[in-house]
């Protein structure tokens, strides 16, 4: 007793205790800070997990394919290898333009990297042809829109709906927490000038002349200032240009004959009217809108500041007209806020799941104590998030679910030393003390062990890396929280609150009973135990080939998004599909809205969505949808499926790929394969025979092939001697041309306030007329027939020529029906079909999702065995021994039974999460199995034989065991119920595996500890 008191005295734990009031006082005003802390925590949907990519786009008038090619896509290819951080580098020339895509790996320094692209690229300037444009760098691709908001009506212009957006862009921009708003979608004004050419050949001028003399018209230069006795007075000279009207009156040629003068309007029109440059346009619903993106600032919480925006557009728009109508396209807070609310609801649910197994198991006093230890855990957890730099979405959310269970475990093997204590008869004090005293070591073992096991998890490289990374680091903060409250704040809580307990009358434990009776059996015919459990083991690594593969499943949203890629280069025929799909969307009854772009994609809604440039032939359309409207679908997943078929068969003339939102971020499809070589008509040729043949495959769906249909070009071939003998030059040619076709901005038109590009082409819309166009010769003012210096010939060409990794590349993708997986379709194509078919020529890889899942499977892998060696030292120290500690890690298999049984009862898929689950096993199944060694450990010293040990320990510790399970499972089963597709498999794959791993520790541990235990 004396020692006791001495020990109460000096000892670290006994501060707490014997100023158990100051204690609770304290931990008090930890939780009120932890509540402070959450509301300052950043909150998002998911984790920032989008790969860095930036663009690069240069301009290279009148260059061709090959020629864009060779001098400028591949020199910027080549540089920019050597950047930090580079993962890949995909490319697209075109006709005049290079679009070069660079990736880098998950965990580059991304804002180092994109100074080094800078650098490279301002590096190579010189050696790309000085009539190119200086490539434009955009790092933002990713930069996700924390909200799209739509104007449109059936009565207004896009002219007007900028208009009105503009305002709005102005005085959401003041809310505290935007960066900014971007208008998407205006369609300037613009003055045409068309160039009647049959006129203009009346005359011995050219339409480049006209050009030069309008933009000579409209020079602006500053005239200076006259000094006077009165101070300086500067000088303005009047634009010619007043009106509209005045370019139409510009003289543009004055006979020497007879001083007759030529004015534009003679040779053409002039109009202000919409851009006819259109390079693409949005649409709401199927009216004619644009949009606003707005874009958060990083590490702010953006749910209240979602609420201003709203309270914002609401003040805002009383003084707009009524008919014009403002949609949320997407409102990132408003998500955010539901799905964290769903998460927390589960967490709340499972912390009061948790309490009824306590109350039941521990009676109403000590279950009130233990019950302390959840809430405090994971209000100090929140303290170290902020610190850490961790953020509150889904994945940080089910991190503390799983913890739950294992929080409240420190907390009952602490109440449970205290009771017995003071049964004993010991005062508060003492008890508290001593309690706490007795189980500081082996809580710090388990502890440390679980923390061994998620450590490794922490350096899972790659996107599974960023997605599920905040497991571990919270689990591993809450289970170090739980283990200072249960030293510190448990055995306070103790002293205040703790007594006695009244003697009870034994009741009959007939589970108990039934697991001591197994237990005897499976002790007297330890062979067939350990065979049976062997041949269990055995069945369930077969059983995983019957369960159903998905790598990472939908997102938990309504929406889905659409890509077209259409045959023509004409945004006009875009538009025409667009609006043939819209129709299809618009009949079904589960449609909420629609939304599309024509001509590049929209503005970023998701962060895992695939990059696409911008291209005359692509639209995207973003559909929002409500299943609970639907009759004749049971997911998503089918309604997808359904509207694929349609567009399958009713949708000509365009690549149609009708995509769910997924944290796999596969958008090219899940299974693509990538065929590669210097020879672009084999690529395709290749291409187009794998494509028809795994339209033959059953269960392959959704299958395309992104190359792009050969267009018609005309091509005119100079006789450039016969041109240069008649004073033509190669600028002569190429210049009145591309204005008689293309066009061009000659000067800017300004009216109050505004400015117009003045934009001047021809009226050109036949090979004959192209044929009859005047050439004036810059050297003899002659103007000579385009026909009589070049044959104009048609030919078949592809638009784009494609590379990834520096290689001319075509890709070949498609999806897997419900019912099949990825990786079966792809092993199907890789082994079965393409040994059958001629691709000599080309490289072929696969980089779908059976290459990723194969890859962070990998990894996995490797952290579970690393999770292993880890525990096994730590239990190797604690036991001083090579077999004991081996013994405890039999339990892992146990656990993998359970989960594989588990995802086969209730048809859960065997995902990327799944196999998180079971390896998260790791750091809760062996507990149980070191505390039953401890026991076993301790009635061996005690004298019993080893059989009886066993037998008396297992005994011992089935109740504490039992609910020690218990209180994890419960606390995953608002998680399991949740309908969450990504959470289910990981909330069923712990439950089970635990369930399962439990029931069989307490029967084949204490086997295999006799068996290969000797003494």
């Amino acid at each position: 007793m004396n020692k006791t008191n001495k020990n109460l005295k000096t000892s670290f734990l006994s501060a707490p205790i014997k100023q158990s009031k100051i204690t609770l006082f304290i931990a008090f005003a930890v939780a009120i800070v932890g509540f402070y802390f959450y509301t300052l925590l950043p909150k998002q949907e998911n984790p920032d997990i989008a790969v860095p990519v930036a663009m690069i786009t240069t301009i290279y008038p009148g260059a061709s394919l090959t020629d864009i090619e060779q001098l400028i896509t591949n020199p910027i290819e080549n540089a920019v290898n050597e950047i930090a951080g580079f993962d890949k580098v995909e490319s697209y020339s075109f006709n005049s333009a290079s679009i070069v895509v660079v990736s880098l790996t998950n965990d580059a320094e991304v804002e180092k990297s994109w100074q080094e692209l800078r650098r490279v690229i301002s590096d190579i300037d010189s050696s790309i042809p000085k009539d190119a444009y200086k490539p434009y760098i955009d790092t933002k691709l990713i930069e996700t829109a924390g909200m799209i908001i739509s104007f449109s009506g059936e009565n207004y212009n896009y002219e007007q709906l900028s208009a009105y957006a503009e305002v709005f862009q102005k005085q959401l921009s003041k809310v505290d927490g935007v960066t900014r708003f971007e208008l998407v979608g205006k369609i300037p004004q613009e003055i045409e000038i068309k160039i009647d050419i049959a006129q203009l050949q009346k005359y011995p001028i050219s339409i480049e002349n006209i050009a030069e003399i309008i933009k000579a018209q409209n020079v602006s230069f500053p005239a200076g200032a006259i000094k006077t006795t009165n101070g300086q007075i500067n000088v303005n000279i009047t634009s010619p240009y007043g009106i509209v009207k005045d370019i139409e009156n510009t003289i543009l040629y004055t006979s020497t004959e007879n001083g007759s003068s030529v004015w534009l309007k003679d040779l053409a029109t002039v109009k202000i009217l919409e851009s006819k440059d259109v390079k693409y346009k949005t649409k709401q619903n199927g009216k004619n809108a644009v949009l606003l993106a707005g874009f958060f600032k990083s590490g702010k919480n953006i749910i209240p500041i979602g609420k201003d925006v709203r309270q914002r557009i609401e003040s805002t728009k009383q003084d707009f007209p009524n008919d014009l109508i403002i949609d949320e396209i997407s409102f990132e807070p408003e998500s955010i806020d539901k799905s964290i609310t769903d998460f927390m609801m589960n967490l709340l649910q499972g912390i009061a799941f948790v309490m009824i197994v306590v109350f039941i198991a521990l009676g109403f006093r000590n279950a009130i104590i233990v019950s302390v230890a959840i809430p405090l855990s994971i209000l100090i957890s929140f303290i170290a998030m902020w610190v850490f730099d961790l953020k509150v979405h889904q994945i940080s959310t089910t991190a503390l679910i799983i913890a739950l269970g294992l929080l409240v475990d420190n907390a009952i093997v602490v109440v449970e030393a205290v009771q017995e204590h003071l049964n004993k008869g010991k005062d508060k004090l003492q008890a508290a003390y001593l309690g706490a005293k007795e189980t500081a070591k082996p809580i710090l073992s388990a502890t440390l062990t679980t923390i061994a096991a998620f450590s490794p998890l922490l350096f899972l490289p790659g996107a599974a890396g960023d997605l599920l990374g905040a497991i571990p680091k919270i689990v591993i903060i809450s289970l170090i929280a739980s283990y200072f409250v249960a030293m510190l704040v448990i055995p306070a809580l103790t002293v205040l609150f703790a007594r006695k307990s009244k003697e009870k009358k034994v009741r009959k434990n007939y589970l108990r009973m039934f697991f001591i009776s197994f237990l005897d059996k499976a002790l007297t015919y330890k062979k067939a135990t350990l065979t049976i459990s062997f041949v269990v083991l055995m069945l369930a690594f077969i059983s995983v080939r019957f369960l159903n593969e998905e790598y990472f499943p939908p997102a938990d949203k309504q929406t889905l998004y659409i890509d077209i890629s259409g045959e023509s280069f004409s945004l006009e025929n875009t538009e025409n599909i667009v609006e043939k799909i819209e129709h299809i969307i618009q009949q079904q009854p589960e449609t909420k809205s629609y939304t599309s772009s024509i001509g590049k994609p929209l503005p970023r809604f998701y962060q895992l969505m695939e990059v696409n440039v911008q291209s005359l032939e692509y639209a995207q359309i973003k559909v929002d949808f409500d299943m609970d409207k639907s009759e004749n679908f049971t997911n998503k997943k089918e309604l997808a499926a359904y509207l694929q078929n349609q567009f399958n068969e009713k949708i000509i003339g365009a690549s149609v790929q009708t995509r769910l939102l997924s944290l796999s971020g596969s958008g090219g499809g899940a299974v693509l394969l990538d065929i590669s070589s210097d020879n672009i008509n084999r690529n395709i040729e290749v291409a187009k025979m794998i494509r028809d043949t795994i339209r033959n495959l059953e269960g392959a769906y959704k299958i395309g092939t992104s190359v792009s249909n050969a267009k018609y070009e005309y091509v005119a071939d100079i006789d450039f001697n016969l041109a240069a003998s008649l004073g033509l030059s190669q600028y002569d040619i190429q210049k009145q041309i591309n204005l008689a076709l293309m066009g061009s901005e000659l000067t800017k038109y300004r009216k109050n306030g505004n400015e117009f590009p003045v934009n001047i082409s021809g009226d050109i819309s036949s090979i004959s007329e192209l044929e009859n166009l005047g050439i004036v010769s810059s050297q003899t003012q002659q103007k000579i027939l385009l026909k009589q210096i070049a044959d104009i010939k048609i030919e078949k060409k592809y638009p784009v020529i494609r590379h990834t990794n520096k290689e001319r590349n075509i890709s070949v993708f498609c999806d897997a029906k419900e019912g099949y997986s990825p990786t079966e379709i792809a092993d199907i194509i890789e082994f079965e079909i393409l040994p059958k078919l001629d691709t000599t020529g080309t490289d072929i890889t696969f980089n779908g999702e059976r290459e990723a899942s194969k890859k962070d499977s990998g990894n996995m892998g490797f952290a579970a065995l690393a999770a292993i060696f880890l525990v096994y030292i730590i239990l190797m120290i604690e036991f001083n021994s090579f077999a004991q500690p081996f013994v405890i890690l039999l339990t892992l298999p146990l656990a993998f039974i359970g989960s594989i049984a588990g995802l086969l009862v209730t048809s859960q898929p065997f995902s990327f999460t799944a196999i998180l689950g079971i390896a998260s096993l790791i750091g809760i199944v062996v507990n149980d199995a070191i505390l039953l060694i401890t026991f076993i450990n301790r009635a061996k010293e005690q004298g019993m034989s080893i059989i009886e040990a066993s037998r008396d320990s297992s005994n011992q510790r089935f109740v504490p065991i039992m609910v020690t399970t218990a209180t994890t499972v419960m606390a995953l089963i608002p998680l399991s119920l949740s309908g969450n597709e990504m959470f289910v498999p990981l909330a069923v794959a712990l439950m089970f595996g635990l369930i399962v791993a439990t029931i069989l520790t307490l029967v084949v541990i204490p086997v295999l500890f006799t068996v290969l235990i000797k003494k």
